[in-house]
């Protein structure tokens, strides 16, 4: 998840390698990385690193449901639509309205690609 510019580093799966599977789609089902939220604050943007064919793309942050394994349970916020296409980089969008999460708790990050 990525916020306004200059502010402070993500919150979320961030990682400091730019360590990746170049050869991997991810196209054609929902993908979820689960992350627990390290503040407690409200999320404006979500941003995925990809470098998948040209596409529209959606993304969401979910919250979890507390079960073993755990899963998404119901959309907090998505964001609106915007494209994907090759290079990899960070690509994403503003949540059409702000997500709120709590520090400790755990929440997904939903890609529809």
């Amino acid at each position: 998840m990525m916020a306004a510019a200059l502010a402070p580093p993500c919150d979320g799966v961030n990682y400091a390698n730019d360590n990746y599977i170049d050869i991997v789609l991810m196209g054609g089902a929902l993908v979820a990385f689960h992350f627990t939220a390290a503040t407690t604050q409200s999320i404006t943007r979500l941003e995925v690193f990809t470098g998948e064919q040209t596409a529209p793309s959606f993304l969401a942050v979910w919250s979890d449901d507390g079960g073993a394994p755990s899963a998404p349970l119901a959309p907090l916020g998505v964001t609106g639509s915007f494209m994907v296409s090759p290079p990899n980089t960070w690509y994403g969008a503003d949540l059409l309205a702000p997500a709120a999460v709590v520090a400790g708790m755990k929440y997904w990050l939903v890609w529809d690609p």
